[in-house]
């Protein structure tokens, strides 16, 4: 697969449901560094960036019910804080940025339709004039339903408030990510870690569960809670 050639303006498209449909060879305009690269970016960190990665046989879309499906999972993150986050491109040097973090999950599902991608993105509040050690307090988890583990990408972009100018950026598949409190380190534009981006990063902290076994121990303890009644306190 590769970019049409209306694209005039050297856009890309998601290399997602390519990949999850068996294309072997994706090509993409690596002159324009947009979301669809940074996802692209994603997948090949694996193995070490080494340029190859076994397709893993959830991806395969038959629907023969021999080959094994992933299980959707539900993935909760929080951001709780940055640190060295680099001022955007042109920005004045003392000029102070008010970052914010945005949370996105690029996946596929599969429905009575076909394949089609999934994308569905959070945002933190800005924390205005702090770029060297935000700090998002008290900040809830974001909830993301994941249908193809083995595929799907997560990606974290920090912007700055005044103009939403990028400033970093870092994906990673699903199927690699470690639970509990994570640094997630950030590039920059062109997938490079150099420089003012040599020590900025997010501290995120990441849950991961069976969807459905969550979900039946949700409706389980609500049904106890219903059946143990009203609790009342005596005030004597």
């Amino acid at each position: 697969l590769y970019p049409s050639g209306l694209r005039y303006k050297s856009s890309n498209f998601n290399p997602l449901l390519g990949w999850s449909t068996g294309s072997q060879l994706i090509a993409l305009n690596f002159q324009t560094t947009d979301e669809f690269m940074h996802v692209n970016h994603g997948r090949f960190r694996q193995y070490g960036g080494c340029g190859y990665i076994p397709r893993p046989i959830t991806s395969f879309l038959s629907r023969d019910e021999t080959i094994s499906r992933d299980r959707e999972v539900l993935l909760k993150i929080r951001v709780m804080s940055g640190s060295r986050l680099p001022k955007p491109h042109g920005t004045y040097s003392d000029d102070c940025i008010s970052p914010y973090v945005k949370v996105s999950v690029h996946d596929v599902t599969i429905d009575k339709v076909g394949a089609r991608e999934v994308t569905k993105t959070c945002k933190t509040q800005a924390i205005k004039g702090n770029g060297l050690n935000p700090f998002w307090d008290h900040h809830d988890f974001f909830e993301f339903i994941i249908k193809r583990k083995s595929v799907a990408i997560l990606l974290f972009t920090v912007h700055n408030e005044s103009d939403d100018a990028f400033i970093a950026f870092s994906s990673i598949p699903i199927s690699c990510l470690r639970l509990g409190y994570r640094s997630v380190k950030l590039f920059d534009a062109w997938h490079r870690r150099s420089g003012a981006f040599a020590f900025a990063s997010l501290l995120v902290e990441i849950e991961m569960y069976d969807h459905q076994k969550f979900k039946k121990a949700e409706e389980a303890a609500r049904q106890k809670r219903r059946a143990a009644g009203p609790r009342f306190v005596s005030l004597d």
